[in-house]
């Protein structure tokens, strides 16, 4: 009698044990809430927001995964973008409902599906900080394949960056070089990358790193002499050029769609001479078509001389 009883409690267990393992397999619908820590990179803001704040939601998932969302001690730590942020006022940013759900799996863990969260939004305190904005300052070593040369300036994205510190520390500092970029032999596909930034001591940056981008163009050279004209100079008055010719050199995007030759000019303007000390005056150009990437002269400066 009693191995029967034994027997059948035994199976009564069995039992109960499957049916609680099959039910906590199952997804079913259950209130969570999950304390958070924020951080996030608002510009002039502290990274970690002042204090940690709890978010509930409708969520649905199996009965082990409550299990464990219920058994959480530890705040998670969550990364938020600085967009997903409406400010509200004074050090206080709003998360609404609706930017919560992108970070779902985040707050929650992967398998957890959302149903709705317990209110519109989140807000969160994050205290001013010192800082200033500075450009970035590329770091760079290039060269080129034969005929081809940089089509403008490297592009960094950001260009500029915050700097965060002590106000004495930050005061000194008016630009964030990257790490050595060195380039070589760049054709005609230019150079794309990312490059980590050379963040000056006891100071925290907004961004560790930056994309960077060269385009390169192939060129041809085309030179010509030209004659150095005067403009606007006063009826009757003569003003003589020395020396009255200019060599230039052009390099220009391969194929050339408009010489430079035919259309440009170089000139002194006669209001420069007037306000020079000497009569020295910087040659000027006019009519550069699209195309031309650069050009270079044999003389930058040429004397003035008014003729009585």
């Amino acid at each position: 009698m009693d191995r029967s009883w034994s027997k059948l409690l035994l199976c009564v267990i069995l039992s109960a044990s499957i049916w609680l393992v099959h039910n906590l397999t199952q997804d079913y619908p259950e209130t969570e809430s999950v304390t958070l820590q924020v951080r996030s990179s608002i510009e002039g803001r502290s990274v970690n927001a002042a204090d940690d704040v709890v978010v509930t939601a409708r969520c649905v998932t199996s009965g082990f995964r409550h299990i464990g969302l219920g058994s959480r001690s530890k705040p998670v730590e969550i990364e938020i973008d600085p967009a997903d942020f409406e400010f509200v006022s004074g050090d206080t940013y709003r998360i609404p409902s609706a930017n919560l759900y992108k970070y779902g799996s985040r707050i929650f863990g992967d398998g957890v599906s959302i149903e709705s969260f317990a209110s519109e939004g989140i807000s969160v305190r994050f205290e001013k900080v010192s800082f200033r904005k500075v450009p970035v300052v590329p770091v760079l070593s290039v060269s080129y394949k034969p005929q081809y040369m940089a089509a403008g300036p490297m592009t960094l994205l950001p260009d500029s960056v915050g700097v965060y510190g002590e106000p004495g520390r930050i005061a000194g500092i008016d630009k964030v070089l990257t790490r050595s970029i060195n380039l070589r032999d760049l054709g005609k596909s230019g150079a794309h990358g990312k490059v980590k930034l050379d963040a000056p001591g006891g100071v925290r940056l907004s961004a560790t790193e930056v994309a960077y981008s060269l385009s390169t163009s192939r060129f041809v050279e085309l030179s010509s002499r030209f004659n150095v004209n005067v403009h606007g100079a006063p009826a009757g008055v003569e003003l003589t050029v020395l020396p009255s010719t200019v060599e230039a050199v052009f390099r220009c995007v391969f194929p050339v769609e408009a010489n430079p030759v035919d259309i440009v000019e170089f000139y002194v303007d006669y209001s420069d001479f007037t306000s020079s000390i000497g009569g020295r005056c910087m040659i000027r150009c006019s009519g550069i078509p699209a195309g031309v990437i650069d050009y270079r002269t044999d003389h930058e400066v040429v004397d003035c001389i008014l003729q009585q």
